[in-house]
């Protein structure tokens, strides 16, 4: 069980059914990734997550720091990506890939060095409708 407590959230509508999660700064361009063929990408610093479609309603999204306990935002969820992001000052965007809705959240941990640990949990991998994301 992991305790965490709520930095941030949304729900929207995202049109290309996908999502971003990275450091403020990056550039990556994730010009590999297939949607079709797989359900995330990693890329400097980045994080791309396949949702659903706009079409099929919006996208619960919430961003939680493991520093602070508050309960298991992740129960009932299936961890879809562990890895770790590169960001200075452990600030991270969430945002669609047209910036029609962005969130940036900064993890609650305190003189840690970077890279800032991001884990990311789905309801469910094929037709995501709800995003966690656990930062620290």
């Amino acid at each position: 069980m992991t305790s965490a407590s709520l930095l941030g959230g949304l729900s929207a509508y995202l049109h290309h059914g996908v999502l971003v999660v990275e450091d403020p700064a990056s550039e990556a361009s994730h010009q590999e990734w297939d949607p079709e063929r797989q359900a995330y990408d990693i890329e400097d610093g980045s994080v791309l997550v396949r949702v659903r479609p706009a079409v099929d309603g919006p996208v619960e999204v919430e961003v939680h720091d493991v520093h602070d306990a508050d309960g298991d935002p992740t129960s009932g969820l299936v961890r879809l990506v562990g890895t770790s992001i590169d960001t200075p000052d452990d600030r991270v965007r969430v945002h669609d890939p047209e910036d029609r809705v962005s969130l940036v959240v900064q993890s609650e941990r305190e003189g840690s060095p970077t890279p800032l640990p991001v884990g990311v949990f789905v309801d469910d991998v094929e037709h995501t409708a709800r995003v966690v994301i656990l930062l620290g």
